[in-house]
């Protein structure tokens, strides 16, 4: 029986996602709050689960995980705080907090960064009338260093590079998985409007001791007070 119930685990687990990679950073950011929302790929637990309950792997290369958030972000003269939350079904949700420190605010700049992300899923399966319930939590802390370049002023471009780590909580059993990136990302301000494309491509070390590599592209899109 014991064995059926993992089977089912196995595939609803693939519904579980951490949180996304993108960041959406600009030393083009106007001073002052804006609102808008995020697209971009996330990444799903492959379904490689032994029968202690314990994963060989995090992550489906083969299939990318659309997430969609509510992004409100607030800039003073050499920082910003963007804050994002994002759901991926109803009992799934993450959120997500980058802070950018600027050293020549609203020109071309370097800037160092900190995310912070946690998210969350629980589900039940039901076999043979007996129902088990499944949960996961994620948390991780990524510091980031980039350059912002602004050849104009409603454009800039951004190369970035992101390491730290992520601690995946399933089923009680904690991996902790390092990471490494490398990003750019595009600004572009007209009056009130913004826009941010990004990719990342980034590495993750897995339990099993194999690094991952997988491109994470976004978009932001959202006006400005």
């Amino acid at each position: 029986m014991k064995k059926y119930l993992l089977s089912a685990l196995m595939l609803i687990l693939i519904n579980c996602s951490v949180a996304p990679v993108t960041r959406y950073s600009s030393s083009l950011k106007k001073e002052g709050i804006g609102l808008g929302v995020d697209a971009s790929y996330g990444r799903r637990l492959e379904t490689n689960i032994n029968s202690d309950g314990s994963i060989d792997s995090l992550y489906d290369e083969d299939i990318y995980f659309p997430i969609v958030g509510v992004h409100l972000r607030y800039t003073g003269s050499n920082f910003s705080i963007n804050g994002r939350l994002y759901g991926f079904y109803i009992w799934a949700y993450g959120v997500n907090l980058g802070i950018d420190y600027y050293f020549n605010p609203q020109n071309s700049s370097p800037f160092i960064g900190l995310d912070l992300s946690y998210s969350q899923s629980t589900g039940e399966s039901t076999i043979f009338g007996n129902t088990t319930e499944y949960s996961y939590k994620g948390f991780s802390s990524i510091g980031v260093l980039g350059y912002s370049l602004t050849p104009g002023g409603i454009i800039s471009i951004s190369p970035m590079l992101r390491g730290g780590a992520s601690i995946i909580d399933v089923q009680g059993n904690s991996y902790v998985m390092p990471e490494l990136g490398l990003g750019i990302n595009g600004f572009f301000k007209v009056f009130f409007l913004e826009m941010s494309p990004e990719v990342f491509l980034n590495f993750s070390l897995l339990p099993s001791g194999d690094w991952k590599s997988c491109l994470y592209p976004g978009l932001y899109l959202g006006i400005a007070f």
